[in-house]
């Protein structure tokens, strides 16, 4: 009796056969999958969460503040001790939130606000968008997207994003 060195050849085809037809029907299950989920959310907001938020702006608010300047200070910490944008962490917000959101939103806003004094203008923004209150008509609404980072007791730092299309 003769025993071939490849074993059963027999068994090697089916358990071939088998993989790819089991390959073949994962495929056609997945592109289902897809067809029919982009049909589904096709005309639908595509966002992460339901409240206007922007998910990638929030996550470039939090890096900017992680940013470190040459003396490996971070934004965050230079805004807890200097109070205000200064000519480092005001220049790169100016350059991330404006080339990445500019196009987007019609109005982007960083700066810091005190307690007690409110909203500054600053130097790379200018003034922020306020909330209406009472009857003061010279006020504009506030915008659809603000991200907030308490930076101390005294004030916290502010990104404002906002498309101009309200309902």
């Amino acid at each position: 009796m003769l025993i071939s060195p490849f074993g059963n050849r027999d068994g090697q085809v089916g358990e071939t056969v088998t993989w790819l037809v089991a390959t073949v029907v994962i495929l056609v299950v997945l592109i289902i999958a897809i067809f029919a989920s982009s049909f589904y959310f096709d005309g639908k907001n595509k966002s992460v969460s339901g409240n206007e938020n922007d998910f990638s702006a929030s996550i470039s608010f939090f890096s900017w503040l992680l940013t470190e300047d040459d003396s490996e200070i971070s934004v965050y910490r230079q805004l807890d001790i200097e109070g205000d944008l200064n000519e480092f962490n005001g220049n790169l917000a100016k350059e991330i939130f404006d080339s990445l959101y500019e196009p987007e939103y019609i109005y982007v806003w960083v700066g810091v606000d005190f307690k007690g004094v409110g909203f500054r203008k600053n130097d790379y923004f200018g003034v922020r968008l306020s909330t209406i209150a009472g009857n003061e008509l010279n006020r504009k609404i506030i915008p659809r997207l603000t991200e907030r980072v308490i930076v101390n007791e005294n004030k916290t730092v502010e990104l404002v994003l906002d498309r101009g299309d309200r309902k």
